[in-house]
This record gives structure tokens, sequence and C-alpha cells, in this order.
């Protein structure tokens, strides 16, 4: 799960947190590529949309 947003680390950087954007930051790139391995191992990916539909991705033709 997300920590925070990016509206988030930009208000944290205007205030000099940037112990938080770099926090921030370092966690969405693990989520991130933790949802690429995820996505490249199974060959798709499900997700909430908006509306609360749970949506299904088809990913194969990412390791290509």
């Amino acid at each position: 799960r997300k920590t925070s947003d990016g509206f988030e680390s930009v208000k944290w950087f205007r205030e000099g947190r940037i112990d938080l954007v770099e926090s921030y930051c370092k966690k969405d790139v693990e989520l991130t590529g933790k949802l690429c391995l995820k996505a490249t191992t199974d060959g798709f990916l499900l997700f909430k949309s908006r509306s609360g539909e749970i949506l299904r991705i088809n990913t194969k033709k990412w390791n290509q």
C-alpha cells in the first residue's frame, strides 16, 4: 500500500522535510518493483477502480 501521494511529497519538499520525501520515494519505488515483478510472473494484475469494480490487466506481453 502507498504511504502517501505525490502532492504530500511536494508539501514536504516545500517545508524542507527532505527526509520524508526520500522515505516516500524509496517506498514508492519498492512498491512499483514488487508490482512489476508480480505482473510479469503472474501475467496479470488485479486492481480496484475508483467505482469499486475489480479490474484485471493482462501483462503477459510485458516479458517480451
